[in-house]
């Protein structure tokens, strides 16, 4: 495609004034270039934050030929210019193409939406400026796929990423997502809640040393205003909300979400009687004053069946304690029964490493690991039965390699499998059938783990969208994120995603996506 645009030149005839004066001949003519271009795009679509803007055009002078940035009597410029409104800076256009470059590759940030670009070619010695204008249609990229919390920087500046799932062949990074008017630091914890009968809807939750936040599901930016405390909280706890879980009933609605502040207390929202949090539940008196604090984890199973009970760690008095399923909806506690304990007390005078769900079981189990005072540590699982008293099922000292000191676990959902970082860099295994341990399944050369996680679906099969083999195939994936050392760029972070073979207890790489910050966490953004 070739397209032409010719600058427009001023010429003032007088004729009244010319026959007053006698042509003496003595100028010259300047010719001026047309300037064409070619391989320029009718229109552009891009994802908004995934996808560059690239441009790539033949410029042609009808004097001097083709000319790019080397030519010194010409200046390329490209503008982007929003149809509506204003840019996030505050103004209408936003300059792509600083080092006036020919070329253009520009990954764009701003909100999805429809643009219009500028190109212009300036003949430094007239001032003659050329334009030509290309539509552009920005869409959004955070509709499905991995969420990834992060920390930027030495400050450990909150920042969201993204690995976006259109098909199994078109699965795209996109950065830096967390716009907004909120600087939140330490990342701690990403929530998706799916809640279809619940007013509120679905909801994405991140939670940060600041506070916890809710996401616009359909940007996924937050501002002040998305603040839970000022909109959760019938009595605000004046301290940042820290750690969220959610406890379902039987899909599609919504039990009950549990928050813990950096404080250690417990507050508990029913979906019966209203929607705010409202008195603390870390007693063990209905309506009683708190009198012991309770760890950041929230003991839930991740599988949509019956009614879940939720487990919790006393810190204070270094116990479990759990929230049985009740349709009063108690603030409060329960002990558990040293009557129906078969392999351990429930108060077990360890410290807390570790607690996660995951739907490995009939109804799902709750892993926890405790440690001693000689950092001895202890694998601890729970049923958490939907009807009935939590039942031990599993207590085993943590003897692997590397175990001592790690900082990341994961469980699998189909199989007894712990993973575990075995140093910095190491993915290790613990087979909880027959107590073995494999400790260096995945060595990442040069970086450094900074989570594990397994990708697991909350909404089942019959209500999404997309029922299909190679999306269901997304599941019970362990994701991975690490980072390369000595990066300076604060883009180090790896998010890969490998396959279990339970038979020959291997892992292998299905994905692979790099230019992410810190990983801290990571849920996959569902959608039915």
């Amino acid at each position: 495609m070739k397209r032409y645009i010719i600058p427009t030149v001023l010429m003032v005839l007088s004729l009244g004034v010319a026959s007053c004066y006698k042509d003496l001949g003595n100028y010259e003519y300047s010719e001026i270039p047309e300037i064409t271009v070619e391989n320029l795009p009718e229109m552009i679509t891009v994802l908004a934050s995934a996808e560059p803007i690239v441009i790539t055009p033949t410029i042609k002078s009808s004097i001097e030929g083709v000319i790019d940035e080397s030519n010194p009597n010409f200046e390329l410029g490209c503008q982007l210019i929003t149809n509506s409104g204003l840019l996030s800076t505050g103004q209408r256009t936003l300059d792509m193409n600083p080092e006036h470059k020919k070329d253009v590759n520009y990954l764009c940030t701003e909100r999805a939406g429809n643009y219009t670009i500028w190109y212009t070619v300036t003949d430094k010695r007239t001032g003659v400026k050329t334009n030509f204008t290309i539509p552009l249609t920005m869409t959004s990229a955070t509709y499905q796929g991995w969420l990834l919390l992060c920390d930027e920087g030495d400050e450990n500046k909150v920042r969201l990423d993204m690995v976006s799932w259109f098909s199994k062949d078109r699965i795209i990074p996109a950065y830096n997502l967390l716009g907004g008017k909120v600087e939140l630091k330490n990342a701690r914890h990403i929530m998706f809640s799916a809640n279809a009968l619940a007013a509120a809807g679905d909801v994405l939750w991140i939670n940060t040393d600041d506070g916890t936040y809710e996401l616009n599901r359909d940007n996924l930016t937050t501002d002040p205003t998305y603040c839970i405390n000022g909109s959760y909280f019938i009595n605000d706890p004046k301290v940042p909300v820290v750690f969220t879980e959610v406890a379902k009933t039987g899909f599609p609605s919504m039990m009950a979400r549990y928050a813990v502040t950096s404080e250690g207390d417990l507050y508990r929202l029913g979906n019966v009687y209203g929607s705010a949090f409202e008195n603390k539940a870390n007693t063990l008196v209905m309506d009683g004053e708190p009198n012991f604090k309770v760890a950041p984890f929230v003991g839930i199973p991740r599988r949509y069946q019956n009614q879940y009970q939720a487990l919790f760690y006393d810190i204070t008095n270094k116990r479990f304690l759990y929230c049985p399923y009740d349709y009063n909806y108690p603030d409060h506690l329960s002990v558990l029964s040293n009557d129906k304990a078969t392999l351990f007390d429930w108060t077990t005078g360890k410290d807390i490493v570790s607690m996660k769900g995951c739907a490995f079981g009939n109804y799902g189990v709750v892993y926890t690991i405790l440690e001693d005072a000689s950092h001895n540590r202890t694998l601890y699982g729970i049923d958490n039965n939907a009807w009935n008293h939590p039942v031990q099922t599993l207590y085993k000292e943590l003897t692997g390699e590397g175990i001592k000191n790690a900082t990341c676990f994961t469980y699998h959902d189909q199989y007894a499998y712990m993973f575990y970082n075995n140093g910095e860099n190491k993915i290790a295994s613990y087979n909880m059938g027959d107590n073995t341990y494999i400790s260096d399944m995945v060595t990442l050369d040069g970086e450094e783990i900074t989570y594990l996680g397994i990708s697991s679906f909350l909404v089942p099969t019959s209500y999404r969208p997309d029922t299909s083999d190679e999306f269901d195939a997304l599941q019970h994936l362990l994701m991975v994120g690490s980072y390369k050392k000595g990066a300076t760029d604060n883009n180090g972070g790896i998010f890969r995603l490998y396959k279990f073979d339970q038979n020959a207890r291997t892992l292998t790489k299905v994905y692979e996506f790099s230019g992410f910050a810190k990983i801290r966490d990571a849920v996959y953004n569902e959608r039915w």
